[in-house]
């Protein structure tokens, strides 16, 4: 499949996600990345990347920037990477896209691997129109134990989750 998208948001996806991102900005008519500074990414100078300054650890200031971005309403793919200080901004961002008909992925670390029960990835309506779907990051084996995925496995898994529609664990339990 190979989709198409109106307005896509990108958050946190500056770093290790960045060759999602450049993906995602091949199949997307404009792309709000939303980062600390988001304006000195080399991904922020493509013509329909529209870089947005925001820091997560304010949530409420968080909110308003994504909230008055131009090409916030309409946004049909958001896929998030936020961890830690950003679980109040994060809940704040999904109750805002579940009014609009889009596909969330939400990459999550290991630390949700808590056992091997929650190795599923998972997906569910964040209201009417929106869906989520998870991006689990684990580690992968190796001779002498495990190693952490590098960014372009993730990116690639990123991308997969975006084409399928459906969420993935990547690796396992480290």
């Amino acid at each position: 499949m190979e989709p198409g998208f109106t307005k896509a948001l990108m958050i946190g996806a500056t770093g290790m996600l960045g060759e999602a991102t450049d993906w995602v900005s091949a199949h997307a008519g404009q792309v709000l990345l939303v980062a600390r500074a988001a304006a000195v990414s080399p991904l922020a100078h493509r013509e329909n990347v529209v870089p947005v300054a925001a820091d997560w650890r304010d949530a409420e200031a968080f909110e308003r920037a994504i909230a008055a971005a131009d090409g916030f309403h309409g946004v049909d793919l958001a896929v998030l990477w936020m961890h830690g200080t950003g679980a109040e901004a994060k809940r704040r961002v999904l109750a805002r896209l579940a009014s609009q008909r889009c596909l969330v992925v939400d990459v999550l670390g290991s630390a949700v691997l808590k056992d091997l029960r929650q190795l599923e990835a998972r997906s569910e309506v964040l209201g009417p129109a929106a869906r989520r779907v998870t991006v689990v990051l684990g580690a992968m084996p190796t001779a002498t134990g495990h190693r952490w995925l590098d960014w372009p496995e993730i990116s690639r898994a990123v991308i997969a989750s975006i084409e399928e529609g459906r969420g993935r664990v990547v690796g396992e339990r480290p």
